[in-house]
């Protein structure tokens, strides 16, 4: 196929939307996709096989272009040093940069130290002693140095990170 060929045939696929477009209607409509293809066919004159084979070639090429141009805007890059894609079809294929992000994602890292940071509030909620025991703690605390207090309490929150870490494990199977 010649690069004007190829040109008309990138632009018969941004018509026909359902081909490649995962937010149309039709996009998981196998019957309506099939007469795309179908059509498409007919009218550029070649296979639906080798069609589909060249939307492949063409859409991966475009994604290794993108990729490069992206990887080239990082912070402090000067405009020399931005890459600009010489590929013949690359602005044809522009359409695509819609259908290129991703869909909605989790990030269950987060979640997963949500959860723990939750049940480890209602563990110290659950486990914290009254006013009354506390008083007494609280007095001889005030008498420690500055010094003093500051050591203390790092050792308690090793102690802590170290009692989360081990819960986190025996929960998830893995350390975090």
């Amino acid at each position: 196929m010649s690069e004007e060929q190829t040109l008309l045939f990138i632009d018969m696929m941004f018509r026909q939307t359902a081909l490649w477009d995962r937010w149309d209607a039709n996009y998981k409509n196998i019957s309506k996709r099939h007469d795309d293809w179908c059509y498409l066919s007919r009218r550029m004159g070649h296979t639906v096989d080798s069609l589909k084979k060249k939307w492949e070639s063409l859409a991966l090429a475009y994604r290794k272009c993108k990729s490069a141009y992206n990887k080239s805007l990082v912070t402090g890059s000067g405009a020399h040093q931005i890459y600009r894609p010489t590929w013949f079809a690359y602005e044809a294929m522009r359409f695509l940069d819609t259908t290129t992000s991703c869909g909605q994602t989790m990030d269950t890292v987060m979640n997963t130290f949500a959860t723990v940071a939750t049940t480890t509030a209602n563990l110290i909620e659950q486990l914290n002693p009254s006013e009354d025991e506390l008083d007494g703690v609280r007095n001889t605390i005030a008498q420690w140095t500055p010094e003093r207090r500051r050591r203390i309490l790092m050792r308690l929150r090793r102690m802590v990170t170290e009692e989360e870490e081990e819960r986190f494990e025996k929960h998830f199977g893995y350390r975090a």
